[in-house]
């Protein structure tokens, strides 16, 4: 990663979060605790990218995409 750049994660879950911050102690992650259709209320400003691991299907796709929309 760049040294200017920055990583945030976003997951409902927090036992995803706390095996996260065991495994990757850069302070330039932000950790998140939110639903993915609430990407665009938990993150503030432009993105350059998006990135969902594998459970982008467990969410109402039309509402987190649409979020997704708004940060990119």
């Amino acid at each position: 990663m760049p040294r200017r750049g920055r990583i945030i994660s976003i997951d409902n879950a927090k036992a995803m979060h706390a095996v996260g911050r065991r495994t990757h102690t850069d302070p330039r992650i932000t950790w998140i605790l939110a639903n993915a259709e609430d990407v665009a209320t938990a993150v503030t400003g432009p993105v350059d990218a998006v990135l969902c691991n594998a459970a982008i299907w467990k969410t109402d796709t039309t509402t987190t995409f649409a979020a997704i929309k708004r940060i990119l």
